[in-house]
This record gives C-alpha cells, structure tokens and sequence, in this order.
C-alpha cells in the first residue's frame, strides 16, 4: 500500500504500518476489516480540500495480483469556533466560558494559554512548547468546563469535531466530552474583558 507524493503530508500509517512516505505492507487473513488510518499533515485543512490518492495491491494467493487505486478528500469545515491546532490561536465567533465545581459556578476554568504562557501548561512535559491551548478543567473530581456560542441553524445535518486532550495521572477519564444544541442560557454577556454566567 502506498500514497501517493503530496506536499500536505508529513507521515500516514494504516494500523499502525507506515505507507508514506515509504510504502508498507500489512498481512490479512480472511474475513472483514476495518482499516484505520492515521494522517500527519504539515498543514492545516482549513481553507481548501486536501486530496490524498494512492494504491493497494492484493495477493490472494502467490503469483496472483490485484491492483487497486484510492482517492479520498478531506475537505476543511464549514464554519469555525476556534482553531489551536498547529499553533494556530484562531477565534471565529464570541464565545464564553464557565466552570462547575461540584455543582458551584466557578470562573476559575476553563483557562486559556495562548502562545506566551502555554508553557505553563506543558511544563510537565517540557518548558519549550508554545502551543495554544484551552484547558477545560482542573485534574480533580467532580469539576467541568463549557463553552457556549450562539450559532443559527438552517437545518440539514450538523457535523462538530472535537480535538482533545487527556493530561497525564491517576484519575480515570470521566465523561470526556459532551455536546448540547439548542439550549437557551437565562443570561448571555460578552465583552473584551468579561464574561458572565
């Protein structure tokens, strides 16, 4: 299995085999599969479609080959709310935040690091990194973190992706990650200084 060049691409596996930049190899026995595919990008898709082509070659039995070609796209969202990843420090729309501690409203978390102080952040791992990120909640029991946009809806199906992290410990992952639409908050106030719950 192979990928084919593309300057967008930094390494791409295929469970756990390496195919680009060199191609690889994987071993399958009879029966159904699910392939799961691991992409390192050197850039964001975020404004236009990343087209990715390749080929796979199937060997049923020796001398015997199947040739196959591949074509996938990745195509960037449709709208933003935010973008950290590769450095990005990207905010599409007012949003604001708001902690729970217990039951308690808190506006002790969420907090975000921008560039000059994520290394707060990572510090556990290394003082050097300068990536952006929002972290949701503190690593204690019973606390959570929202975030809360106003969005319109003209109906058709809706697609939001997450990208997250877990920090390193002890305690097991609770409830990761929840999406709520269409709630309707008793108060709503942004400014470039403050929010309000």
């Amino acid at each position: 299995m192979t990928l084919s060049p593309n300057t967008a691409v930094v390494s791409d596996y295929v469970n756990g085999t390496e195919i680009y930049p060199t191609p690889g190899s994987l071993s399958l026995g009879v029966g159904n599969y699910l392939l799961i595919q691991k992409l390192t990008l050197n850039t964001a898709a975020s404004s236009t479609s990343i087209t990715l082509s390749g080929q796979y070659n199937y060997t049923p039995t020796p001398g015997v080959t199947f040739q196959y070609s591949f074509s996938e796209t990745i195509n960037p969202p449709s709208a933003y709310v935010m973008n950290l990843l590769n450095g990005l420090q990207a905010f599409y729309v007012q949003h604001v935040y708001q902690g729970d501690n217990g039951g308690t409203p808190t506006n002790q978390w969420p907090v975000y690091y921008g560039p000059s102080t994520a290394s707060q952040y990572w510090s556990p791992i290394s003082t050097s990194i300068n990536q952006p990120v929002l972290d949701m909640t503190p690593l204690q029991g019973t606390t959570a973190g929202a975030m809360f946009w106003s969005e319109s809806y003209s109906g058709g199906s809706v697609t939001i992706t997450l990208v997250g992290t877990l920090s390193t410990g002890s305690s097991p992952v609770a409830d990761g990650y929840e999406i709520y639409l269409f709630l309707n908050p008793t108060k709503w106030s942004i400014s470039s200084t403050l929010t309000t719950q």
